[in-house]
């Protein structure tokens, strides 16, 4: 493609012949790049937007607290010194207990009532959370423990 260059030419409007000057030329390929990155990014901003909704969700699950959070959570429902019947009645509220499902995890000591409070997906396993509510000799709330255990390969 030729170019016109002359004395006094307009070097953006075409010359007589018809050709585009140097500029125009430049102006347009300016102008042809630009189309491209507006789609990129706009899915940059979705990606960015999900990532946002995916660590909210992830953050408001309780679950995902450390055990020790979790414990004084479940310390104001069922305060130290409730008896096994007033924490079993809670728990089966929020379908954590299971009588059948009531083995130990080797650290517990006397009377307990398990609970499974529930899962959580730790990319790329599972973590499982449950609460041991252990009483002392005279069936009294003595101590809420958090296990946590994830699944692995």
């Amino acid at each position: 493609m030729e170019f016109a260059y002359g004395k006094g030419a307009d070097p953006v409007a075409p010359d007589n012949s018809g050709q585009r000057s140097a500029l125009t030329y430049v102006s347009d390929l300016k102008r042809s790049a630009e189309v491209p990155v507006r789609p990129f990014k706009f899915i940059l901003i979705l990606i960015c937007g999900a990532l946002v909704v995916i660590g909210v969700v992830a953050a408001s699950n309780p679950l995902r607290r450390s055990e020790e959070k979790i414990a004084i959570w479940l310390q104001a429902q069922t305060p130290l010194g409730s008896s096994p019947a007033e924490v079993i009645s809670y728990a089966q509220e929020r379908k954590w207990y299971h009588p059948d499902h009531q083995g130990s995890d080797g650290r517990t000591q006397g009377e307990y009532v398990r609970g499974e409070l529930g899962d959580y997906w730790s990319v790329p396993f599972m973590t499982y959370v449950t609460v041991f509510w252990e009483f002392d000799s005279s069936s009294r709330l003595v101590r809420i423990r958090i296990w946590k255990t994830t699944d692995s390969i």
